[in-house]
């Protein structure tokens, strides 16, 4: 499983991953009716799902089935094999996001935060939690922090592109929401570059071409 894939697969988008609530429906974290469901797959998986077997898409059904106990062990096992995926409280904490479980996540995040502060992915999640609750000052300094701090020098082209589409999205989305359509415009330039391929992407450059 490449960064990517693990990194829709908990969460997310994201790039990105699983974006939150209480965005626009243009911007990547979601659609406002999603705001009680939670995401749904398209969102967890932007660059389509892992394949069934994958450890973590098996935690996730788990955790959604209500078995949180398989899901953390699954998870456990998951890391275990492959140590460079997130801790495991990192990992829960964005099947909790999932379900819209936010102070659940909080207190997950708040328990490996000091001992990861390097690990540019914590703040990804945190930023996505600012965005969900309309903090863009604190989302956009935790993406700012996730660009400084940079992806894992063992990652891959491919790895690292995918690093970048998340700090990339997540930054153009603080600036959708505060109308500052000719910085959004300029990240989302760059995305689109990234993923050519991304439908919702390029009506999303689309507003902000229009808007500037």
């Amino acid at each position: 499983m490449n960064w990517k894939q693990s990194l829709g697969a908990i969460g997310i988008l994201a790039a990105c991953g699983s974006f939150l609530t209480a965005a626009p429906k243009d911007d990547l974290f979601v659609d406002k009716d999603k705001q009680q469901s939670g995401p749904s797959d398209s969102d967890l998986f932007p660059d389509g799902p892992p394949p069934a077997e994958s450890p973590l898409n098996k935690a996730l059904a788990a955790f959604r089935e209500g078995d949180r106990e398989e899901s953390e062990k699954i998870v456990r096992a998951a890391i275990g094999a492959n140590p460079s995926l997130p801790p495991a409280e990192w990992i829960l904490a964005e099947f909790h996001l999932d379900l819209g479980q936010r102070q659940a996540a909080k207190m997950l995040l708040e328990s490996v935060s000091e001992a990861h502060e390097n690990n540019a992915q914590l703040y990804l999640t945190y930023g996505k939690l600012a965005i969900s609750e309309n903090r863009l000052t604190e989302a956009k300094m935790h993406f700012k922090k996730m660009e400084q701090i940079g992806p894992r020098a063992d990652w891959g082209a491919a790895e690292k592109a995918g690093f970048r589409s998340a700090v990339l999205s997540g930054l153009a989305t603080v600036n959708q929401r505060r109308g500052n359509w000719e910085a959004a415009l300029s990240q989302l330039t760059e995305l689109a570059r990234l993923q050519p391929k991304d439908v919702s992407l390029r009506q999303r450059l689309a507003k902000a071409l229009a808007l500037t």
